[in-house]
């Protein structure tokens, strides 16, 4: 593969507001630019985005391209990026975090502990310019089971959203699924099927990407709710019935009943309070874990 030691695939569905922040950090890593590179890809739609690559990619130290995908969403663009890929191991990175310095090199160095068979997601931080009160994307999908524990097994339900693998697993798993009833959770869709052949996650705490962007609350409700209907599609597949069970989406019980019941206040805390603070913190996961059910639920109920 042309002696490429990593490649590194950012999906293109944000438009072009911030792949620049995202590339001028990839660019500037300590790990030789000859021996990585960055594959921006999307379905081409916004103009804009392709002419940046091209920018970034004439004065670049690092080899950068952007890839064409047949149809749209994040599963397709990655899918995209991983057949134009000539590293031997992948790193899918989501355009909306920034990679430490030593991202791709903590991130290889830990593949060479394991053999290169490692499926290894890094940690994500909010970046230390970032407003702490201000509210930013969660990482992982609350509740859970967070990685930040004393192992190096991370959570069976880690995302795709920092994490490497060999270019060869992911060929030999299948893909992202880029059926639109599984968007927004292919991630956790692939890291299942990969656990179901046998591979286990490891978290690598020193593999850090940075969250830097500030979105608004009912952004992350919006993304909660889609990512419950897209856990029924995988429950159908017979993929997430640990993590349905895990999170309660398939019961009622008294929990549930006090959560609606305190919802009005929990809203209340969301508008009013700093993201920092403890009862927001404590609002905002009540709510965003009854968006969850309410996705869930909702196909349950269509399909009835």
């Amino acid at each position: 593969m042309d002696g490429m030691d990593l490649s590194v695939v950012v999906p293109d569905t944000l438009g072009a507001e911030l792949l620049p922040m995202s590339l001028a950090h990839l660019e500037a890593q300590s790990y030789p630019a000859a021996r990585f590179e960055i594959l921006v890809a999307g379905d081409g739609s916004i103009p804009e985005v392709t002419a940046l690559v091209e920018r970034f990619a004439a004065g670049a130290p690092v080899r950068i391209r952007y890839v064409q995908s047949p149809a749209t969403g994040a599963a397709a663009a990655r899918n995209a990026g991983v057949r134009e890929a000539r590293g031997r191991w992948l790193l899918f990175l989501d355009e909306d975090l920034l990679a430490g310095p030593s991202l791709v090199q903590n991130h290889l160095r830990v593949q060479e502990q394991h053999g290169g068979m490692a499926l290894a997601v890094g940690s994500v931080a909010l970046h230390p310019q970032v407003d702490p009160r201000a509210f930013t994307k969660h990482y992982p999908i609350y509740p859970f089971e967070s990685p930040h524990r004393a192992t190096t097994e991370a959570s069976p339900t880690a995302g795709v959203y920092n994490l490497s693998m060999p270019r060869q697993v992911f060929l030999e798993a299948g893909e992202f699924d880029e059926d639109p009833n599984v968007a927004d959770a292919e991630g956790l869709d692939l890291i299942l099927r990969l656990r179901e052949a046998g591979h286990s996650i490891t978290y690598v705490p020193d593999a850090c990407a940075y969250i830097w962007r500030q979105i608004p609350f009912d952004e992350e409700r919006d993304r909660y709710y889609r990512y419950g209907r897209a856990l029924y599609a995988l429950n159908q597949k017979g993929l997430a019935s640990e993590v349905v069970r895990e999170l309660g989406l398939d019961r009622r019980g008294l929990c549930s009943l006090l959560t609606a019941f305190l919802r009005p206040f929990y809203e209340i805390a969301c508008r009013s309070l700093a993201a920092n603070t403890p009862a927001f913190i404590h609002a905002s996961r009540q709510l965003l874990h009854q968006e969850l059910r309410r996705g869930y639920r909702a196909v349950t109920s269509a399909r009835r």
